[in-house]
């Protein structure tokens, strides 16, 4: 339960320092791509849109945790499985907002 708990908050404070804080382009925090580190502009649609989504994904995560340890036990592993699942779709959906801007 510790693990997770923990994995939820790197989760959402990650996704706070890419959704609020003004990053610069960088090679080594943020949603780093090729269009990204072209771009100004997509490189801010995608750091606030995934950040949106880790904190999404963190808090998630953080209320599955509890509920497994309160109500229903949940294997650790499953709860990492589904949190993998959440961060492939949230890359996704980054991916389709990066592709609106031209």
């Amino acid at each position: 339960m510790t693990q997770s708990i923990i994995i939820s908050f790197l989760f959402i404070i990650g996704g706070a320092v890419m959704r609020y804080l003004p990053l610069k382009q960088n090679y080594f925090l943020g949603y780093r791509t090729f269009k990204t580190l072209r771009n100004r502009e997509a490189w801010e649609v995608a750091n606030k849109s995934f950040g949106k989504s880790m904190i999404a994904i963190g808090g998630l995560f953080l209320l599955m945790s509890i509920v497994s340890w309160a109500i229903f036990p949940i294997q650790f592993k499953r709860l990492m499985l589904g949190a993998f699942i959440l961060v492939i779709l949230a890359v996704i959906k980054t991916e389709i907002e990066l592709r609106k801007i031209k």
